[in-house]
C-alpha cells in the first residue's frame, strides 16, 4: 500500500496503529527536514503564533508513545504465542506423532503384524523363533523396551539359561531405522558348531576315550536325588526323528532340550542350526490359536517322527515367509531366504536328521543314555540343583 492510501486512511481515523505510527514517523521527518531547510534561508516567521498554534504537521508526542507501547505488547504477544505452538507442535510430535507412527508405521516392539492381538510382537516372535532354530542354551523370558525418539529404541532381553531360572542374564541392544542390534547376543548364544565337537576329525580315538570316560566319571560323581546336569552329546550317527522320540518318551527323567540338525550335505557346518524340543516359554494352546494365532516357535509338540518333523520344518517356512523380518535381527549373508530354501531342499530329500543334543537331568540316566545310543562325544556343561 502506498504512502498516499495510508495518509488517507490516517486523515480519516482508520488507520490501524501501525499505519498511524508510519505516517507520524514520515511527518515527523518531513517536519525536521522542513525545519533545517528554513533555518538555513534564515526565513523570519511569527515564533509566537507558530508556538501558539499547531499545524497539520505538529505530531502529538503522546500518541506516538502510546501506539509505539501497543505495537511492542502486540509483538510480545505474537513471540509468546510463536512459542506456545511450537511447544505444542513438539508435545504433538514427541506424545502423539511419535507414538503412533513408532506402533503403525515403523518397525519397532510395538509392531503387531503377525499375530491377531497385541500380545505378541512381530520382534518377540522372530526373536524366538530364531533362537530356537539357531541357540542351544539361551531361550528369551521377555523383552523390555523404551522409545527414545522416531524409529528408535532401547532394547533390553531377558535371557535364561534353558529352564535354569537362577541363571537370568541380561543383553541390551537398541533399534534404529528398523534394524536390531544386539550386542553382544548373537556372540554369546548363537553360531557355535562347535558346542557339538566331532572330535573324530581332530583327535585320536585314544584321546577321544579319554575325554569321554572323564566326562562319564564327572557324571557318576554327580549322582545324588537333589543335582541334575546339562550335557551336550555329539552322535556316532545321524539319527532321524522317529528314533529321537523314541528316546525323549523312553527317557522321562531327562529333558532333551535341543537338537542340532543336519542343515545340508556338507554336515554340520556353520551357521548352527537346530530345534529346541521344549518350545517356548510363552505357549499358545489349540483353543487360543484362534485368538492369537499361530506361530511355529509357540505351539505344542508332539512327540513323534511327524510331530517333531512338523516343528521344525514349520519354523523353518516362517523364517522363509518373513525374510524383512529376519534380515532386521540377523546378518542376512548367512540367514537369507535362499539358505533357509537350501536347508529344506536337503530335509525334503534326507528328511529331518539330528547329530548332536542337549540333555539335562540326572547324572546317571544321562550317562545310561550315551551308553545306549553310540556317541563321539559327550561334554558337561552345567551343573545345577535340581528340587522338582
Amino acid at each position: 500500500m502506498s504512502f498516499n492510501e495510508i495518509y488517507r486512511k490516517y486523515k480519516n481515523n482508520t488507520a490501524s496503529d501501525k499505519e498511524k505510527l508510519q505516517v507520524m514517523e514520515e511527518l515527523e521527518k518531513y517536519k525536521t527536514l522542513t525545519d533545517d531547510y528554513l533555518d538555513e534561508q534564515s526565513v523570519d516567521f511569527n515564533t509566537k503564533s507558530q508556538n501558539d498554534s499547531k499545524t497539520q504537521w505538529d505530531i502529538n508526542e503522546d500518541e506516538v508513545k502510546t501506539i509505539k507501547s501497543r505495537e511492542k505488547t502486540k509483538n510480545v504477544r505474537l513471540v509468546l504465542i510463536s512459542v506456545i505452538i511450537v511447544c505444542l507442535l513438539f508435545l504433538t510430535y514427541k506424545f502423539a506423532a511419535v507414538p503412533f507412527l513408532n506402533k503403525y508405521v515403523l518397525f519397532g516392539p510395538e509392531t503387531y503384524t503377525i499375530s491377531k492381538s497385541e500380545y505378541f510382537s512381530d520382534l518377540q516372535i522372530e526373536l524366538e523363533t530364531f533362537t530356537s532354530l539357531h541357540a542351544p542354551f539361551v531361550k528369551i523370558a521377555g523383552i523390555g523396551w523404551e522409545s527414545t525418539g522416531l524409529g528408535k529404541y532401547d532394547l533390553t532381553l531377558q535371557l535364561v539359561n534353558r529352564d535354569d531360572t537362577s541363571n537370568h542374564k541380561y543383553e541390551n541392544g537398541y533399534i534404529k531405522n528398523g534394524k536390531v542390534k544386539l550386542n553382544p547376543y548373537s556372540e554369546t548364544t548363537m553360531f557355535r558348531a562347535g558346542y557339538f565337537d566331532l572330535r573324530k576329525n581332530d583327535y585320536s580315538q585314544k584321546e577321544i576315550d579319554e575325554h569321554n570316560k572323564a566326562e562319564l566319571k564327572k557324571l557318576s560323581d554327580l549322582e545324588s536325588d537333589f543335582t541334575a546336569a546339562r550335557t551336550t552329546i555329539t552322535l556316532k550317527d545321524r539319527m532321524d526323528m522317529g528314533v529321537l522320540a523314541k528316546y525323549i518318551n523312553k527317557y522321562d527323567d531327562l529333558t532333551f532340550e535341543w537338537a542340532a540338525i543336519v542343515p545340508s550335505e556338507l554336515g554340520n557346518i556353520a551357521p548352527l542350526l537346530g530345534m529346541d524340543l521344549e518350545g517356548s516359554n510363552m505357549m499358545i494352546s489349540p483353543e487360543d490359536k484362534a485368538k492369537y494365532g499361530d506361530f511355529p516357535g509357540f505351539t505344542e509338540i508332539e512327540y513323534t517322527k511327524e510331530g517333531l518333523e512338523n516343528h521344525f520344518t514349520n519354523m523353518l517356512e516362517f523364517q522363509k515367509n518373513n525374510e524383512d523380518l529376519v534380515s532386521r535381527i540377523v546378518d542376512m549373508n548367512e540367514f537369507s531366504s535362499v539358505w533357509y530354501d537350501g536347508v529344506t531342499e536337503y530335509i525334503d530329500g534326507n528328511g529331518v536328521e539330528a547329530y548332536g543334543l542337549v540333555i539335562k537331568g540326572n547324572p546317571l540316566a544321562i550317562a545310561e543314555f550315551y551308553k545306549e545310543v553310540p556317541c563321539i562325544d559327550i561334554t558337561v556343561r552345567d551343573v545345577m540343583l535340581d528340587v522338582e
